[in-house]
C-alpha cells in the first residue's frame, strides 16, 4: 500500500489547471488510487489475457477436432501456450516499469519476448519439413500470436498510463 504524506482536506482548492490525483481517506491516511491500481494491475491484465486465449481456444476447438482429431487439439494447446506464456512475461516486464526510460525498455523487452518463441518455432518447422505437414499448427500459432499481440499491446499501454481510462 502506497501512502501519501499529507492528509486529504476537502477545503483545499488545487491551483487552476492543476490536476491532482484522486485520493481516498482510509482510517486517517490518504491512499493514492493510481498507486493501488498499479499494484494489482498485472493480475487484472494477466486475467484478461488468459481469458482471451482460453476463449479463442474454445472457439477453435471444434475446428481442430474436425480437422485432425486429438492431434489437432494438441496443436491448438501448444500454439496457445507458446503465445500465452511470453505474453504473461511481457506484461510482467511492462508492469514493473516505473519511469519513462524503464517503460521504453520494458516495451522493447516485451516485444522481443513475444516475438521470439513463435518465430523460432516457425523457423524450425520450415527447416524440418516440406509441404503442408505443419500447416494447421502454424496457422493456429499465427492466429494466437495476433490475438495475444493486439491484446497485450493494449494492456501494456494501459499499464503505462493507468489514469487514462
Amino acid at each position: 500500500m502506497f501512502l501519501v504524506e499529507r492528509r486529504v482536506s476537502y477545503r483545499e482548492q488545487p491551483p487552476v489547471g492543476h490536476r491532482e490525483r484522486k485520493s481516498v481517506t482510509v482510517s486517517g491516511t490518504a491512499v493514492n488510487l493510481a498507486a493501488y491500481w498499479r499494484e494489482s494491475a498485472y493480475l487484472r491484465c494477466a486475467t484478461w489475457l488468459v481469458c482471451a486465449v482460453v476463449g479463442l481456444l474454445m472457439l477453435l476447438m471444434p475446428l481442430a477436432i474436425w480437422n485432425a482429431g486429438v492431434v489437432g487439439v494438441l496443436e491448438l494447446l501448444v500454439a496457445a501456450a507458446v503465445c500465452l506464456l511470453p505474453g504473461l512475461i511481457a506484461l510482467k516486464f511492462t508492469s514493473q516499469s516505473t519511469d519513462a526510460n524503464q517503460m521504453l525498455f520494458g516495451l522493447l523487452i516485451s516485444m522481443g519476448l513475444r516475438l521470439f518463441p513463435p518465430l523460432m518455432i516457425c523457423l524450425a518447422l520450415s527447416l524440418r519439413s516440406t509441404g503442408d505437414q505443419y500447416f494447421s499448427f502454424i496457422c493456429y500459432l499465427l492466429l494466437f500470436y495476433m490475438v495475444t499481440l493486439a491484446l497485450e499491446t493494449y494492456l501494456s499501454v494501459r499499464l503505462i498510463r493507468p489514469n487514462d481510462r
